[in-house]
């Protein structure tokens, strides 16, 4: 029976669902290309929906299979159920709260720059509206998030640092599917987005390519912390080997030199820093704090990262410019190690009957790097920072583009929520709407853009590998004959 056979059988509402997925899909790429495009532009519509349509092929097939497709993304279509693996919760709920946190970092320095750097114009002008409390209190609020960045690089060790029998290959091509080639497809995506891509030409894939690896993110910025993760990934399996056997007392003794020696390299010039701290260090502590014996420390974590919220909110409140307290509090330094320890102690404290494990935990855990690398374009989405060229002001534009503008490029009905609630409720309001929205918004187009326009290439790159992978057996028992 052939694919085409089996998928026909399948049940017509599943069917349908995975058609308005795509359909979504499509509209969301489509609207895209037409607002950087500034109209209708065939020739970059349709090889997004070529990619649109093999994803549905892909999961349709899926279906008809029972199984997933051989090199498929992982992670699951929209609509239709998946077995999903026993995972720890409070893992999945700290991820959460990193993704929250990370979004709120960026919502607080798009709204209120003048926290972190010296502005003019329109934003000088909302500074000096401001209550001086009211702006210290956003410079704590954002500084504390900030640990939310070492909660990703914890996480991290925590999930894959754990002995597994994996061989070094299948780790590093897993690794590649999973994150490296996502994050490339996306930063094509922000130059793309940003008017950066076309007219396409080898030079300028050539360019990209070389921004990419150089670390030249101004369109993405926070990709650099996606890049400390993937150097980490480089060393985890050789540091599986080495923690594998390491009794769990020494394991302690390591994590508490790393905090020692974060003060040291912080506020010292002691010269004999450890190479085993900062990133490499995090990570460690990750792999430590969530090991069930740690579970004795919490009680004495939890307020001692309470403590490190006071000290910063002392430093900010006693301190007049950004400079004058940041250095003292990121990344590598005791402030910042206690203050995350204790997200996860606080976490790890909560009652499990307050865990649950719904379908919407499960639905972002599932999705949540996608979350992280569209929520820089929803962000400016939502603000109506993107597609400036389509501005209602803008005479050469057309009528039905300015139609697609109020809908579509000036943030439609998000942008519009935005302002409502800013000029009725104040500015902080509309921090608060644009930080859920933000978060809202990323999920539903990141889980569209993964599931049915990711998963094409990303099932291409993996078919490729295994055809490749395949044949290596094959070339050795030659060479041994």
């Amino acid at each position: 029976m052939t694919s085409l056979t089996r998928i026909r059988q399948l049940p017509s509402g599943l069917l349908l669902r995975r058609a308005v997925c795509a359909l979504l899909a499509a509209l969301l790429l489509c609207a895209m290309s037409a607002a950087v495009d500034r109209g209708i532009r065939m020739v970059h519509i349709l090889p997004l929906l070529f990619l649109v349509g093999c994803s549905l092929f892909l999961w349709l097939k899926e279906d008809a299979a029972g199984t997933p497709v051989k090199g498929s993304a992982p992670s699951g279509a929209i609509s239709g159920s998946r077995p999903v693996p026993k995972r720890d919760l409070r893992l999945d709920y700290l991820r959460l709260l990193a993704v929250v946190g990370v979004i709120t970092i960026h919502a607080i320095d798009a709204l209120f720059p003048f926290l972190t750097t010296e502005v003019t114009g329109e934003f000088a002008v909302i500074r000096d509206a401001m209550n001086p409390s009211a702006m210290k209190a956003d410079a704590l609020i954002r500084t504390c998030c900030l640990g939310f960045n070492i909660v990703y690089i914890m996480l991290s060790g925590a999930l894959l640092l754990p002995w597994k029998e994996e061989r070094l290959r299948d780790f590093y091509l897993k690794r590649v599917s999973k994150v490296l080639l996502p994050l490339l497809i996306y930063f094509f995506f922000y130059q793309w987005q940003n008017g950066q891509l076309f007219p396409l030409s080898l030079q300028r894939v050539g360019d990209i390519f070389r921004m990419f690896f150089t670390a030249d993110i101004d369109y993405c910025p926070f990709y650099w912390l996606i890049y400390i993760i993937i150097s980490l990934y480089l060393i985890y399996p050789f540091m599986r080997y080495m923690i594998k056997d390491l009794p769990y007392g020494a394991l302690t003794v390591l994590a508490a030199g790393i905090i020692l020696f974060s003060g040291t390299v912080a506020y010292t010039s002691f010269v004999f820093a450890p190479v085993i701290g900062f990133w490499l260090g995090y990570a460690i502590l990750g792999y430590w704090i969530t090991r069930p014996e740690s579970r004795r420390f919490d009680r004495f974590l939890l307020p001692m990262g309470i403590l490190q919220a006071g000290v910063i909110a002392r430093m900010i409140w006693t301190s007049e410019r950004y400079e004058d307290y940041i250095g003292r509090i990121v990344q590598y330094t005791p402030i910042m190690v206690f203050l995350v320890l204790g997200y996860f102690s606080f976490v790890y404290l909560l009652p499990r009957k307050l865990l649950r494990d719904t379908s919407l935990l499960r639905f972002f855990g599932r999705y949540s790097f996608s979350v992280i690398l569209i929520h820089w374009w929803a962000l400016y989405f939502i603000l109506g920072r993107y597609y400036p060229h389509l501005a209602p002001g803008n005479s050469a534009v057309s009528a039905p583009l300015r139609l697609f503008w109020n809908a579509f490029a000036s943030g439609g009905i998000f942008n519009s929520l935005y302002l409502l609630i800013q000029s009725m409720l104040g500015t902080h309001a509309g921090l608060v709407y644009l930080i859920l929205a933000d978060v809202v918004l990323s999920l539903a187009a990141g889980a569209l853009l993964e599931a049915y326009f990711l998963k094409a290439p990303l099932a291409l790159w993996d078919r490729i590998v295994n055809c490749i992978v395949r044949k290596l057996p094959l070339r050795e028992s030659r060479n041994n004959n």
